[in-house]
């Protein structure tokens, strides 16, 4: 199998952008990506690798996932991390290596957070302007 460029990682991820039109701004960094479903809005990193291509993934995962509607943040992690994988044009062994990782974290730092509060105000920590 061929490896997946960079290029094609970027052109990917604004392909999912307009065929769910989606919102969304860039981050500095990966940890600081966030999805939420409340405003159809996710903030990624630039793709620069193929390990900020799998974070954008997993935001996406946020939005159109399965079970992202769970009261249970690890459900929600598991089930965008599976969409990730799912819709990657290539699934590396560091990508793999790098989403458990997240998910070790996810569990080390697990809350249960009510339905309506899931969204803009988790994901970035700040309530929603009115």
């Amino acid at each position: 199998m061929r490896s997946v460029t960079v290029e094609e990682m970027r052109r990917h991820v604004t392909q999912l952008l307009e065929k769910h039109h989606i919102l969304y701004s860039w981050c500095a960094r990966r940890s600081t990506a966030w999805g939420s479903r409340e405003i159809w809005e996710i903030q990624i990193a630039p793709i620069r690798s193929e390990l900020s291509y799998a974070t954008a993934l997993h935001e996406f995962g946020h939005l159109l996932g399965a079970h992202q509607a769970s009261r249970d943040s690890m459900v929600r992690e598991r089930w965008a991390w599976r969409w990730a994988q799912r819709h990657a044009i290539a699934w590396t062994p560091r990508m793999q290596k790098d989403s458990g990782r997240c998910l070790e974290f996810a569990l080390a730092n697990r809350r249960r957070v009510p339905p309506t509060l899931i969204g803009a105000e988790v994901a970035t920590g700040r309530r929603p302007r009115d």
